[in-house]
């Protein structure tokens, strides 16, 4: 159910991003409300299932390393943990939500930018 829920919310965002091309300008500060309505919906529904997962679930203090390092450290420190993808930063990914993943996002220099999740 809640990955029918993560589904809805992508094809919400592709619908908004297709009025906004279709309507322009006079539209485009309502569609940024909406996305903020949804962006919001999102993290909390992330954070929820998140909470879900078996083992730990975040790791804040893997932001300023090396992506490599922060994917070992990730599948050592939590067994449950089968994919870590390290990402470029703006790489468009899937809303799905795995408890068995991880996704680390890393700038140009493979330094990790934002807190990696279970997702």
């Amino acid at each position: 159910m809640r990955v029918t829920s993560l589904v809805t919310i992508d094809l919400l965002y592709s619908t908004v991003h297709m009025l906004d091309s279709d309507f322009g300008s006079d539209f485009h500060m309502y569609l940024e409300y909406q996305e903020a309505l949804v962006d919001r919906y999102l993290c909390q529904t992330r954070k929820r299932m998140a909470s879900e997962c078996e083992g730990k679930s975040s790791w804040p203090e893997l932001v300023g390393v090396q992506g490599e390092v922060a994917a070992e450290t990730i599948k050592r420190e939590n067994p449950h943990i089968t994919t870590v993808d390290i990402l470029l930063e703006g790489t468009i990914v899937t809303q799905d939500f795995y408890c068995t993943r991880v996704r680390v996002w890393v700038d140009e220099n493979g330094i990790v930018i934002s807190v990696p999740t279970i997702g």
